[in-house]
């Protein structure tokens, strides 16, 4: 009887990932203090580390989405600026251009 109860349970773990396997062997707190003791050991990442770096990689490209913009920005003013002055009838209408800046 006990070695069909055991097949019936090697079984059930059968197919399963390994680390289901050892949280049914050793349980879900033992497991759970190894992974944090691991975690404080650097054996494995820090999701927070994780976090910080994929943090300041988006604060890079956001950065650099700013500085195209800004140089966008002062093209359109300075062509708006040109078409400002090149529309003026007279020198009161180019001085009002100036104001684009």
């Amino acid at each position: 009887m006990t070695t069909m109860m055991t097949m019936k349970t090697a079984e059930l773990v059968n197919g399963l990932p390994i680390w289901i396997k050892i949280i049914s062997v050793v349980g879900f707190p033992i497991a759970v203090a190894v992974f944090f003791m691991a975690q404080n050991a650097g054996m494995l990442p820090s999701p927070t580390a994780r976090l910080l770096q994929i943090l300041e990689r988006r604060t890079e490209q956001f950065d650099r989405h700013v500085k195209t913009t800004d140089d966008l920005t002062i093209g359109l003013r300075r062509a708006m600026k040109i078409m400002c002055e090149n529309a003026a009838k007279d020198d009161a209408d180019r001085r009002r251009c100036g104001a684009i800046e």
